[in-house]
């Protein structure tokens, strides 16, 4: 059920919804401030018999999907990322559940994990990284990095190994329905300018330009970081990197590419496809060493310590300051 605290969250999304947009698309007038309290309580009651009922409104599981333009050339559709546009209502459901998910999930989540959580960001992921990478160069060890890239990693998600995820978690079976409610029946239409295709029924995947989403799907992939145990991981979001030093280059190379076999089978067994294109490496040291890593039969390009091939390396870790910063640690 919902608390004081999520109560008081109520208050203050209705108070900014219906005092800056409009109830809905078809209905166009303002509510004043005065009636949040009100429609609080109503909202409030209808989240807990939601909650008690193990019920997710249909209504609240239609999207539009905005493609949002990634880069390149803008006649590709491949460079176009969904972006699910939910009704407000289906937002603040999806708040009080995330608060409650995200407080018995803190203890199962792994250190490696830097999207999508309180206090982490792109900045203290890329300083975790950076911080590693000093020490390993301090000891005069060569480093090696993996960048991977993941195709269309959040709409790949399989629902059913998600909530069997879940379940191993130790989440309830009232959390485990409700979670199943949400994710299943969801359809979706795409909408550009004031055309809209037909709806389609989405079967796989965790939507994008949600709450929960992100949540969701760093609970989907906080097992890869106890699955590869011989190098280091850091993850954000989709974007994963696998980094490890030896004295040795050839044992670097072999403990590398185990790793990285490691790391690619996981994937395959959670039905995510590795973007071998897009799979970068990078070695570090005094004397870098010329890496053959391989993604199944590919062999991944082989990047040098350049200002622009460390912004890739470490994508989407943009911040200027942070890489420069970065730069002169390790060059």
């Amino acid at each position: 059920m919902i608390s004081s605290s999520c109560f008081s969250y109520l208050l203050n999304a209705l108070t900014r919804l219906f005092c800056t947009y409009l109830l809905s698309s078809h209905v166009k007038y303002y509510l004043k401030s005065e009636s949040s309290e009100a429609l609080a309580v109503l909202l409030t009651n209808l989240i807990n018999h939601c909650i008690a009922a193990n019920a997710w409104p249909s209504l609240w599981k239609c999207s539009n999907g905005t493609p949002l333009f990634k880069k390149d050339s803008p006649a590709d559709k491949t460079n176009y990322r969904p972006v699910s546009v939910l009704t407000s209502l289906s937002k603040i459901f999806e708040r009080v559940q995330h608060v409650q998910m995200l407080v018995f999930s803190t203890s199962v989540l792994s250190d490696g994990l830097s999207g999508f959580l309180k206090g982490h960001s792109c900045t203290t992921a890329l300083l975790k990284v950076t911080e590693d990478f000093r020490a390993t160069l301090d000891d005069k060890e060569p480093c090696a990095a993996i960048a991977v890239d993941l195709s269309k990693a959040f709409d790949s998600v399989s629902q059913s190994l998600l909530l069997s995820k879940l379940r191993a978690y130790g989440f309830s079976d009232s959390a485990l329905c409700l979670t199943r409610l949400y994710l299943y029946g969801r359809k979706a239409r795409v909408k550009i300018g004031n055309s809209y295709s037909d709806w389609k029924t989405i079967k796989y995947g965790v939507p994008q330009g949600s709450i929960l989403g992100p949540l969701l799907f760093n609970l989907f992939i906080n097992d890869l970081t106890y699955f590869v145990v011989d190098a280091n991981l850091r993850l954000y979001a989709d974007d994963t990197t696998q980094y490890l030093s030896n004295r040795n280059p050839n044992v670097l190379e072999f403990t590398s590419q185990n790793s990285f076999d490691m790391l690619q089978s996981w994937f395959k067994c959670n039905y995510l496809s590795v973007n071998e294109a897009k799979t970068k490496v990078l070695s570090l040291g005094d004397n870098p060493t010329h890496l053959q890593l391989f993604a199944d039969r590919t062999r991944i390009k082989t990047l040098g310590p350049s200002y622009r091939q460390l912004i890739s390396i470490t994508r989407p870790m943009l911040n200027v300051y942070v890489i420069k910063s970065m730069l002169k640690l390790l060059l």
